[in-house]
């Protein structure tokens, strides 16, 4: 990738919720890099005991895939959307609450 493609590509990390960019069709695709975090809700479900896991997009390097230590700057945070609907559908809280306060846990 070009110096130009880079900056573009930082910027659409930095400013939108994707987690991957196709530079050319069915080739090249860039990717942040991902970690898993779960997080503990208060809410009463019997399948999923209020646990949710959230998925940081890392803009940075992290040569170490496998690594639980973030080396790079987090810039998308996105809740596991089947692990909220069934809390929201087992507890009766609306979804979108369920999705935003798992994504604020992992920023606490």
């Amino acid at each position: 990738c070009s110096t130009m493609t880079n900056k573009l590509l930082e910027l659409l990390f930095r400013h939108t919720t994707t987690l991957g960019i196709r530079i050319q069709r069915n080739v090249q695709r860039a990717a942040l890099h991902r970690s898993f975090k779960e997080v503990q809700l208060p809410f009463l479900d019997n399948e999923r005991k209020g646990v949710v896991n959230v998925k940081l997009g890392i803009l940075g390097n992290n040569d170490d895939e496998n690594s639980n230590i973030i080396q790079g700057e987090v810039v998308s945070v996105k809740a596991e959307f089947d692990h909220c609907k069934v809390i929201s559908e087992q507890s009766m809280v609306p979804l979108k609450r369920v999705q935003e306060m798992a994504e604020r846990i992992v920023h606490e």
